[in-house]
């Protein structure tokens, strides 16, 4: 009885190392490829669902004359979901509707996913929002994703863009772009994907655009390259 016992605890120990080792864990790379759609679902309370996609960004909201001092607030608000991306599970992530014209579609909005709203430090490979769009004024589903490739073809620094089959509740939304989200924070435009391979603009190197100036940099001990805007004289 005893060595049975022992057998079955080394088995369920095998069973458990084996699941815990083989377990996924994204990278950036698995969010953006080029040759096939990435399956992304969404699980939210319909009460929620009906919230967040009847929300609407109005000329009145988004043009108000106090536009002039400060930007206006936003339409939109986060609630809470569980989202599903290429078989990992993400719990409690923050979700909102996104855009203007045609993403405020209220059968199939553009999204926004905030994966660290209510868990912080959540990301994946630093990334820590996603970004769903939903195509609605391009039939052809090809205008974003061409217009990043040729840039990236260029060796230019930005975005990544790929496609993604968006289900939520079970229910089938179609392919939406994915668009490598670009996190603006106290002055710094952080784009996780720089290397300085593919730089143009090489680290502490000076470009002017206009009345801007722009300079690309790394923060002591991160990987991740920035950029920093600031008016010139």
């Amino acid at each position: 009885m005893s060595s049975n016992l022992k057998n079955m605890a080394l088995g369920l120990a095998v069973v458990i190392f084996a699941n815990v080792s083989n377990a996924k864990e994204l990278k950036l790379d698995d969010l953006f490829p080029n040759n096939r759609l990435i399956n992304v679902n969404i699980t939210i309370s319909d009460q929620d669902w009906d919230k967040i996609r009847y929300q609407r960004r109005t000329r009145e909201n988004a043009l108000p004359p106090s536009r002039k001092f400060q930007p206006p607030p936003s339409p939109y608000s986060y609630v809470k979901a569980d989202v599903v991306i290429e078989d990992v599970s993400f719990k409690n992530v923050g979700i909102r509707k996104k855009g203007f014209l045609g993403s405020q579609d209220t059968e199939r909005p553009s999204l926004k996913v905030k994966l660290d709203y209510y868990e912080k430090n959540r990301n994946i490979d630093g990334l820590k929002n996603l970004t769903f769009n939903n195509n609605r004024q391009d039939q052809s589903l090809m205008s974003q994703f061409m217009g990043y490739r040729i840039w990236d073809e260029a060796d230019s620094p930005g975005s990544r863009c790929a496609y993604a089959k968006i289900t939520v509740n079970g229910r089938n939304l179609g392919v939406y772009c994915h668009v490598e989200t670009v996190n603006r924070k106290e002055g710094k435009i952080s784009v996780s994907l720089f290397s300085e391979g593919k730089m143009l603009i090489q680290k502490s190197q000076k470009l002017r655009i206009g009345s801007y100036m722009v300079l690309a940099g790394k923060s002591t001990g991160d990987s991740a390259w920035f950029i920093v805007i600031s008016k010139s004289n």
